[in-house]
């Protein structure tokens, strides 16, 4: 199953997207498919293990007051990126705007998605990340039938306003390798 995952990119205008599907014969096979990809979507604690250990990127989940908690996400909770890729330890936080369920009984469709905004560090607030310009960042996993699709949108700011300080912060969301995110959920 993990090789008939092939993340493709799309870039246009301000957004970038990465997607991946896969298909199976069998409905309960797919079933419990989805179920263990949304379930490795709410574990934010083991993106990046498998396919950004040679990034040394970390995820760690925070909650709403800024600590560091091992469970599922939740709306409100805020998610610590640790980004070794240029040789510097680079922080990014993201702040879990929602997370929406659509699934019924017996429904030959289901999904989960979870959207995301950049913001500081939850326990030294200021208000650089809210003001136009904030990054946005929406992960989907939706099955129909037998077929699921997996998607990342990252949508960066029109313009890079002026209270951007640091260089890192500067489009850091859309550079940053979603790709290895979807596979690391997906497979």
């Amino acid at each position: 199953m993990k090789n008939q995952f092939q993340p493709v990119q799309h870039a246009k205008h301000h957004e970038k997207e990465f997607s991946a599907f896969i298909r199976m014969d069998n409905a309960s096979q797919i079933w419990q498919f989805y179920r263990d990809c949304r379930q490795r979507l709410l574990s934010v604690n083991h993106w990046g293990k498998h396919h950004l250990q040679n990034l040394n990127s970390q995820f760690i989940l925070h909650d709403r007051f800024g600590y560091e908690v091992q469970r599922t996400a939740q709306v409100g909770d805020y998610i610590k990126i640790l980004n070794n890729c240029f040789s510097q330890k680079n922080i990014f936080w993201l702040e879990i705007e929602s997370i929406a369920f659509n699934h019924e009984f017996d429904s030959s469709e289901e999904s989960v998605i979870m959207s995301l905004k950049t913001t500081d560090d939850p326990k030294y607030q200021t208000d650089r990340y809210f003001k136009p310009g904030v990054e946005n960042c929406m992960i989907s996993i939706k099955r129909v039938l037998n077929t699921i699709l997996a998607h990342i949108k990252v949508i960066e700011p029109v313009a890079t306003p002026n209270f951007y300080t640091s260089s890192k912060d500067i489009k850091w969301l859309s550079n940053f390798r979603w790709n290895d995110v979807l596979k690391d959920i997906t497979c």
